[in-house]
Protein backbone atom coordinates (compact mmCIF):
# COMPACT_ATOMS: atom_id res chain seq x y z
CA UNK A 1 0.00 0.00 0.00
CA UNK A 2 1.34 3.43 -0.75
CA UNK A 3 1.80 6.45 -2.99
CA UNK A 4 3.49 5.23 -6.15
CA UNK A 5 3.36 8.45 -8.24
CA UNK A 6 2.70 6.97 -11.67
CA UNK A 7 -0.24 9.14 -12.83
CA UNK A 8 0.01 8.00 -16.46
CA UNK A 9 -0.79 4.34 -15.69
CA UNK A 10 -4.16 3.10 -16.87
CA UNK A 11 -4.79 0.18 -14.53
CA UNK A 12 -7.90 -0.93 -16.40
CA UNK A 13 -5.90 -1.46 -19.62
CA UNK A 14 -2.57 -2.25 -17.91
CA UNK A 15 -0.88 0.44 -20.01
CA UNK A 16 1.39 3.41 -19.35
CA UNK A 17 2.71 6.38 -21.28
CA UNK A 18 6.29 6.66 -20.08
CA UNK A 19 9.09 4.14 -19.73
CA UNK A 20 9.39 4.32 -15.92
CA UNK A 21 5.67 3.60 -15.50
CA UNK A 22 5.86 0.72 -17.99
CA UNK A 23 8.73 -0.76 -15.96
CA UNK A 24 6.65 -0.42 -12.80
CA UNK A 25 3.74 -2.24 -14.50
CA UNK A 26 6.15 -4.94 -15.65
CA UNK A 27 7.45 -5.35 -12.08
CA UNK A 28 3.88 -5.66 -10.75
CA UNK A 29 3.11 -8.26 -13.43
CA UNK A 30 6.38 -10.18 -12.95
CA UNK A 31 5.63 -10.54 -9.24
CA UNK A 32 2.02 -11.67 -9.84
CA UNK A 33 0.57 -8.67 -8.00
CA UNK A 34 -2.93 -7.26 -8.40
CA UNK A 35 -3.89 -3.63 -7.84
CA UNK A 36 -7.28 -3.43 -6.07
CA UNK A 37 -8.15 0.30 -5.96
CA UNK A 38 -10.68 1.16 -8.65
CA UNK A 39 -11.13 4.94 -8.32
CA UNK A 40 -8.75 7.90 -8.47
CA UNK A 41 -7.06 8.83 -5.19
CA UNK A 42 -5.55 12.17 -6.21
CA UNK A 43 -6.69 14.66 -8.87
CA UNK A 44 -8.14 12.03 -11.19
CA UNK A 45 -5.18 9.62 -10.94
CA UNK A 46 -4.70 6.40 -9.01
CA UNK A 47 -1.49 7.19 -7.16
CA UNK A 48 -2.24 5.43 -3.89
CA UNK A 49 -2.30 1.72 -4.58
CA UNK A 50 -3.15 -1.44 -2.69
CA UNK A 51 -1.27 -4.38 -4.18
CA UNK A 52 -1.92 -8.00 -3.29
CA UNK A 53 -0.63 -11.32 -4.54
CA UNK A 54 -3.94 -13.13 -4.08
CA UNK A 55 -7.31 -12.20 -5.54
CA UNK A 56 -9.96 -11.92 -2.85
CA UNK A 57 -7.47 -11.33 -0.03
CA UNK A 58 -8.10 -7.57 0.15
CA UNK A 59 -11.60 -6.14 -0.06
CA UNK A 60 -13.98 -3.45 1.08
CA UNK A 61 -11.68 -0.80 -0.39
CA UNK A 62 -13.08 2.67 0.29
CA UNK A 63 -11.81 6.18 -0.25
CA UNK A 64 -12.52 8.29 2.83
CA UNK A 65 -11.66 11.87 1.82
CA UNK A 66 -8.45 13.67 2.62
CA UNK A 67 -6.84 13.91 6.03
CA UNK A 68 -5.82 17.39 7.11
CA UNK A 69 -3.98 19.31 4.39
CA UNK A 70 -3.25 16.26 2.22
CA UNK A 71 -4.46 16.28 -1.37
CA UNK A 72 -4.65 12.47 -1.38
CA UNK A 73 -7.69 10.43 -0.41
CA UNK A 74 -7.44 8.17 2.63
CA UNK A 75 -7.73 4.53 1.63
CA UNK A 76 -9.45 2.02 3.88
CA UNK A 77 -9.42 -1.69 3.14
CA UNK A 78 -9.86 -5.01 4.90
CA UNK A 79 -7.84 -8.20 4.85
CA UNK A 80 -10.61 -10.70 4.21
CA UNK A 81 -8.91 -13.88 5.29
CA UNK A 82 -5.80 -14.65 7.21
CA UNK A 83 -2.91 -16.41 5.61
CA UNK A 84 -2.21 -19.58 7.54
CA UNK A 85 1.35 -20.56 8.11
CA UNK A 86 1.58 -24.31 7.93
CA UNK A 87 4.04 -26.50 9.71
CA UNK A 88 5.35 -29.72 8.33
CA UNK A 89 6.76 -32.63 10.23
CA UNK A 90 9.76 -34.43 8.87
CA UNK A 91 9.66 -38.20 8.71
CA UNK A 92 12.94 -40.12 8.59
CA UNK A 93 12.10 -43.82 8.24
CA UNK A 94 15.77 -44.91 8.39
CA UNK A 95 16.39 -43.18 11.70
CA UNK A 96 15.53 -45.37 14.65
CA UNK A 97 15.89 -44.72 18.35
CA UNK A 98 18.31 -47.65 18.71
CA UNK A 99 20.84 -45.83 16.54
CA UNK A 100 21.01 -42.82 18.85
CA UNK A 101 23.50 -42.49 21.72
CA UNK A 102 22.08 -42.02 25.21
CA UNK A 103 22.18 -38.46 26.55
CA UNK A 104 25.14 -39.20 28.86
CA UNK A 105 27.30 -40.17 25.89
CA UNK A 106 28.68 -43.42 24.49
CA UNK A 107 29.76 -46.14 26.90
CA UNK A 108 33.41 -46.85 25.89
Amino acid sequence: MGDFNHPDICWRDNAAGNNQSRKFLECVDDNFLLQVIEEPTRRGAMLDLVLTNKEGLVGDVKLKGSLGCSDHEMVECRILRAVKEGTQQAHYPGLQESRLWPLEGPAW
